[in-house]
């Protein structure tokens, strides 16, 4: 098997946030590939080294991700990391978003659509190329909001989350044998441009739900990807990791 150095990983929504964070960790050993919507991925990915390249396309597009993974295939020859990081989150009150009452069908589906339908498209496409090179590494972005209750999340978003999760399990049993492990991470609170519009006083707020007095940053996750998309990770599969402080403690 070639070098760490040598490794292609797609990064969904890698053109911003915690994406970006993500691919910035993993170009250091990786050539990495950024998809998405975003109208200056190119750019991006030009700053990152590497030789890293920007997509643009929808993960809830199937014809254009195959388009997508088609690309990777030419330029690169090879898919070996996988992180499925796409995905849109409702802000508003605990009325608007977390009552079945306030919740339409087609913000319901619309998230369902990106969240998770999104993720399973965008598996199935890259899988052949992953099988091809006989090893593989999948990490999936879920939330802590999709391993328990948490009376604030959006219903949409906390049945999608959880969807990600059973998604991940199945990945990691069918492919398994294919050298190919897939695991899941449940972050908690973690500093984004959408926390920080809350001001000191909402992250504040947030940090004292966690056992480390803090929340996350975008590295903490970051971290934690890279070390299941490596070789010290090749015994791991099926495995949902939370990373929030403790939150998930208290």
């Amino acid at each position: 098997m070639a070098s760490t150095d040598t490794r292609v990983a797609l990064i969904t929504g890698g053109a911003q946030g915690l994406g970006l964070a993500i691919a910035e960790r993993l170009s250091r050993h990786a050539r990495c590939v950024l998809l998405d919507m975003h109208p200056e991925v190119a750019e991006v990915a030009a700053s990152l080294p590497g030789g890293a390249m920007g997509l643009r396309a929808d993960v809830s597009d199937e014809a254009g991700i195959a388009a997508a993974i088609a690309r990777v295939e030419q330029e690169c020859g090879r898919l070996d990391i996988l992180v499925n990081n796409a995905g849109i989150h409702p802000y508003g009150s605990v009325e608007d978003i977390a009552q079945f009452d306030s919740v339409s069908l087609e913000d319901w589906q619309r998230l369902l659509q990106i969240n998770l339908t999104g993720m399973f498209i965008v598996t199935k496409a890259a899988l052949p190329l992953m099988r091809r090179g006989g090893w593989g590494r999948i990490v999936n972005m879920s939330s802590r909001t999709g391993r328990t209750y948490t009376g604030t999340a959006s219903i949409a978003y906390a049945t999608a989350k959880a969807g990600v999760i059973a998604l991940t399990r199945q990945t990691a049993g069918i492919e398994g044998p294919n050298g190919i492990t897939a695991n899941c991470i449940a972050p908690g609170s973690v500093r984004t441009p959408l926390t920080s519009r809350e001001g000191e006083e909402g992250i504040a707020r947030r940090a004292a739900r966690t056992v480390v007095g803090r929340i996350g940053e975008p590295s903490d996750v970051a971290a934690t990807v890279a070390f299941l998309a490596s070789e010290d990770a090749g015994y791991i599969t099926g495995a949902t990791i939370d990373v929030n402080g403790g939150s998930s403690m208290m």
